[in-house]
C-alpha cells in the first residue's frame, strides 16, 4: 500500500534516471516487489497450487537487467507479518478470497481474460514462492537476506548503515523509513524514478522547508499508510496543513476533532506506536549477527519524550514492533534456512525447483551387483583385435594438401582455432584482471561456497556464513568470489575470442558497411524531416488563405456577371 498519496505530491523533486547512472553502486531489491510482478504471467498456477518457475524466471531476468547496468543487487525478502498490520492484512486475505472465488466462476463461464485478470488479484506471495528465488540467488552467488519483518525497515537500515547506496522498491514507505535514495518504477529498460530524501526541502508541491524528518513521518503516518489508515476525509494535503500549523500530530488531530472530524478513541495511541515502528522495528544485523531495533531505543525507553507516553506497553512488551527473536534464530531466518513464519525448513517438489539438482541415490545402488558376463562372441572379437591391419592403398598415404580458401574462410578457420586455445590475459581458465592467477604455476583460488548450491541446513551459524555467502559484513555483499559483476566479467573476458583475428581488409569493409547505414539512416531521417516541414507549411498556409465560396454562391456569381 505504502503512503496515500505521496509520490504525486513529490513530482517536482522526482527525477527521471537510468540504472547505469549509479554503476559501481550497491542497490537494495525489494524481492517482493519483483514476485508480484512476476506472478502476472503465472498467475493461476500460484493460486491453484498448480508447481512453476515463471515467476522465478522473471525475477532473474530483472536480477540480470540490474548486474548489466552495472548495479550490485541485494535482494531483501519479507519474513514474518507485523501485529501492527494484522488489520490491513485480514483485509488484503478478504479480498483475495472474493477474487478467487470470481476467477473459478468466470473460468466455469469460459471468461477466460476475466478469469485471468481475477486470478492476477487472487495471488498471494508465500513463502515457499520466496524460497525458489532464494534458490536460484544461491545458484548465481548473488547476495540476499531475509528480513525478520518487514523488507522495508531491512532496506532502510542497510542503506542507513552504507551497506548499500540506494534501494529499488515499489513502496513509497521507503521514504518516511529514512532511505537517502529511492528508485521506483524501474522499466524494463533501466529508467525509474529517483527521489532523493535531501531534496524534500525543495518540494514544490507540498511546502515541506525546514521540517525535520519526524514531522514528515507523521505527515506520511496521518495521510494513510500500513500501520493506520488515516481518519475519514483526511488526505495528504488536509494533513500537511494541519501539521504545517500545529507541528505536532497530537495538536493536529485535536483541531481535526474540534472540527467535527470523527477520531476513534485510540487513535493518537495507535499514531504514536506506527510511529515507533518507523523508527524501531526490528532487523537482522550481518555484522553483529543479532536481531536488534532499525534505530537504537531511547536511553529512557519508548516513554521518553514520546508525544503520547501513555502508547507505551507497562509491562515493556514491545512485541508491536515485531514479537522478540533469538539471534540464532533470527540468523536462521535471515540466511533463508527456515521459514519465517513456521520457524520450520522448506521443502518443495523438484518440478518447483528452479535449480535442477541429481536424484538422490545411494552409492550401493549405483555399484552393479556383480561384474557383467562376457559376450559369447568374446574370443573372436579379441581375436580380431590381435590380427595386423589390412595395408593401406598407396593414394592414401601422400601427404595431405589443404585446400585454398578464400579470405572469409581463412579468417573463420583461425577463429575457430584461437577459440580452441586460452585466449590472451587468461589463466587456468580465469582472466588475470577478474580474479585469475597471475602464472599457471600459481595455485587457483578456491571457488565460494555461496556459488554452490545446496540444500543442506547448516549445524551453525558460521557453517550457515560459509554455505550461503552471506558473510559477518554485509549479508554477503563483501564476498568478491560472489561478486555478480566479477562473475560476469569473468565470463565475458573467458568467452571473448582474440581481438587480432580479422584483416584489415575485412575490417576496412566492415567499417564500409557501417558507414553506408549511417549514412542512410541520416537520409531518411532528413527526408522524414523535410516531409514534417512540408506538412506544416501546408496547414499554416491552409490558415491565413481565405476559404472559397461555396459552388452555388460561385455559381450565382458568374449568372449575375
Amino acid at each position: 500500500m505504502g503512503i496515500s498519496g505521496l509520490l504525486p505530491q513529490l513530482k517536482s523533486i522526482t527525477k527521471r534516471v537510468h540504472l547505469s547512472d549509479h554503476a559501481g553502486a550497491r542497490a537494495a531489491v525489494d524481492a517482493y516487489s519483483l514476485l508480484h510482478k512476476g506472478s502476472y504471467g503465472c498467475a493461476r498456477e500460484l493460486v491453484e497450487g498448480i508447481p512453476t518457475t515463471r515467476h522465478v524466471d522473471y525475477c532473474m531476468s530483472r536480477v540480470d537487467e540490474f548486474i548489466k547496468a552495472g548495479i550490485h543487487p541485494v535482494i531483501v525478502f519479507d519474513g514474518d507479518r507485523l501485529p501492527s498490520k494484522s488489520q490491513e492484512e485480514g483485509s488484503r486475505q478478504g479480498s483475495r478470497a472474493a477474487a478467487l472465488e470470481r476467477a473459478r466462476a468466470l473460468e466455469a463461464a469460459g471468461n477466460a481474460t476475466g478469469a485471468y485478470e481475477a486470478y492476477q488479484r487472487a495471488v498471494d506471495i508465500k513463502p515457499i514462492h520466496a524460497f525458489q528465488f532464494i534458490l536460484a540467488l544461491r545458484k548465481r552467488g548473488i547476495p540476499y537476506v531475509v528480513a525478520p519483518y518487514e523488507a522495508d525497515a531491512q532496506m532502510a537500515f542497510l542503506a542507513m548503515t552504507g551497506q548499500v547506496q540506494l534501494v529499488i522498491s515499489e513502496d513509497s514507505d521507503m521514504l518516511p523509513y529514512g532511505c537517502p535514495i529511492v528508485m521506483f518504477k524501474v522499466d524494463r529498460g533501466g529508467w525509474a524514478d529517483e527521489v532523493r530524501l535531501e531534496n524534500l526541502q525543495h518540494n514544490t508541491g507540498l511546502q515541506l522547508k525546514g521540517w525535520e524528518h519526524g514531522l514528515f513521518q507523521q505527515l506520511c503516518i496521518m495521510s494513510g499508510c500500513d500501520f493506520l489508515p488515516s481518519l475519514p476525509g483526511i488526505g495528504i494535503k488536509r494533513a500537511h496543513a494541519q501539521l504545517k500549523k500545529t507541528r505536532c500530530f497530537v495538536k493536529a488531530v485535536q483541531t481535526l476533532r474540534w472540527a467535527g472530524t470523527a477520531v476513534p478513541p485510540e487513535y493518537l495511541e495507535r499514531f504514536q506506536r506506527a510511529l515507533w515502528v518507523f523508527r524501531h522495528q526490528r532487523v537482522y544485523c550481518a555484522q553483529s549477527r543479532r536481531v536488534r531495533p532499525l534505530q537504537e531505543l531511547p536511553a529512557g525507553g519508548l516513554a521518553a519524550g514520546a508525544a503520547v507516553p501513555s502508547a507505551a506497553p507497562g509491562d515493556g512488551d514491545l512485541d508491536f514492533l515485531g514479537p522478540h527473536l533469538d539471534d540464532d534464530l533470527g540468523c536462521k531466518i535471515a540466511h533463508g534456512m527456515i521459514c519465517p513464519i513456521t520457524r520450520q525448513g522448506f521443502s518443495i517438489p523438484a518440478e518447483m525447483d528452479p535449480v535442477p539438482r541429481a536424484p538422490s541415490l545411494s552409492g550401493r545402488a549405483l555399484a552393479p551387483s556383480k561384474r557383467p558376463a562376457a559376450p559369447a562372441n568374446q574370443h573372436r572379437l579379441d581375436g580380431a583385435a590381435a590380427e595386423r591391419p589390412p595395408p593401406v592403398a598407396p593414394e592414401a598415404q601422400q601427404p595431405f594438401r589443404a585446400p585454398r580458401l578464400s579470405e572469409m574462410a581463412a579468417v573463420t578457420a583461425r577463429a575457430a582455432s584461437a577459440t580452441k586455445a586460452a585466449p590472451s590475459g587468461v589463466v587456468n581458465g580465469r582472466s588475470r584482471h577478474f580474479g585469475g592467477n597471475t602464472s599457471p604455476s600459481d595455485p587457483q583460488p578456491a571457488r565460494s561456497a555461496a556459488c554452490q548450491p545446496s540444500l543442506a541446513v547448516p549445524d551453525s551459524q558460521e557453517e550457515a556464513l560459509t554455505s550461503y555467502g552471506v558473510g559477518a559484513k554485509g549479508c554477503g555483499i563483501e564476498s568478491d568470489a560472489c561478486s555478480p559483476v566479477g562473475a560476469a566479467a569473468r565470463r565475458a573476458d573467458d568467452a571473448s575470442p582474440s581481438k587480432h583475428l580479422v584483416s584489415p581488409s575485412l575490417t576496412r569493409a566492415l567499417d564500409l558497411v557501417k558507414r553506408r547505414r549511417k549514412e542512410m539512416r541520416a537520409h531518411s531521417k532528413h527526408q522524414k524531416s523535410t516531409e514534417k516541414s512540408k506538412k506544416k507549411a501546408h496547414r499554416e498556409h491552409a490558415k491565413t488563405t481565405p476559404s472559397k465560396a461555396p459552388f452555388a454562391e460561385f455559381a450565382f456569381a458568374a449568372g449575375q456577371a
